[in-house]
């Protein structure tokens, strides 16, 4: 299992797959790299729409991307569910897979939220013990994506950056950096973005999110049901001018609206792919 970002595919610009805009994306051909689709669609679907999942993955590339690893738990992640994600990952031949630095799940039970965890030392020698484990388990590359954070613990001895790098430069994982989600935390608690990408890891940066989001008084909401903020774009190319990105999803998982407004996202991210990664 390589280490080594410049040995992994280069896929492009892609799409979240949802089976609502399943048309919509077929016709994306002459832009789209590939797709990114989350194993829990594909195991909780019904066999037809397991069909369209498989279908697709003989047009495009695949990655996998979760929300059920819960990597961040003390009692380690969910291991059956990390041996049917590599079923899935295998099935769609995927390059490699990735999940959120987050925990979802506590003593058995599945919180239903991307819950942040502390940057502390012992959060990190939880994290690399899970990280080891599930990239035992899925046999593929592992990538770990920044979540957006509405607070901050008190006891935190690390800045989010910081602690990216312990956690690649330990467990040998790669990230999955959410440029939307730097944004977000820039507004809801105060990360300054030009010190967060000074900072941060970036020659561990294999692929990218981009995705809208909502403004509720003083928080920003990661909704994935808006265009992409200028500002994100914007960050995006410098990302992209540092970082040896693979891949970038465009991330829209609800209100889809005008069509033609998502496909110019495409078309912008499959350009700046082109030009700048």
């Amino acid at each position: 299992m390589t280490r080594d970002p410049r040995k992994l595919p280069f896929l492009g610009a892609g799409l979240g797959y949802r089976f609502e805009i399943h048309d919509f994306i077929a016709e994306q051909k002459d832009h789209l790299g590939f797709l990114e689709v989350m194993p829990e669609h594909v195991l909780d679907s019904p066999p037809e729409a397991r069909r369209l999942i498989e279908a697709m993955a003989k047009q495009y590339p695949m990655v996998t991307h979760a929300v059920s690893v819960s990597i961040g738990s003390a009692e380690g992640p969910d291991e059956t569910f990390l041996r049917k994600m590599r079923d899935v990952s295998e099935a769609v031949s995927a390059p490699w897979a990735s999940d959120h630095l987050c925990f979802t799940k506590t003593k058995g039970r599945n919180l239903g939220q991307l819950v942040p965890v502390p940057y502390t030392d012992e959060t990190l020698d939880v994290l690399v013990r899970n990280v080891k484990t599930a990239q035992r388990l899925l046999g593929i590359p592992f990538a770990l994506e920044n979540v957006t954070r509405y607070f901050t613990y008190k006891e935190e001895q690390y800045s989010e950056p910081e602690f990216f790098r312990r956690l690649t430069e330990e467990a040998g994982c790669f990230i999955l950096l959410d440029v939307t989600n730097v944004w977000n935390n820039a507004r809801n608690v105060g990360v300054p973005v030009e010190r967060y990408l000074r900072d941060f890891p970036l020659d561990r940066v294999i692929h990218l999110h981009l995705a809208g989001v909502h403004e509720d008084g003083e928080r920003v909401l990661d909704t994935h049901a808006a265009p992409i903020p200028e500002a994100v774009w914007e960050m995006t190319e410098e990302v992209l001018r540092q970082a040896p990105v693979k891949a970038l999803v465009i991330e829209r998982d609800d209100d889809f609206g005008d069509l033609g407004q998502l496909a110019g996202e495409v078309r912008r991210a499959s350009r700046l792919m082109e030009a700048l990664s």
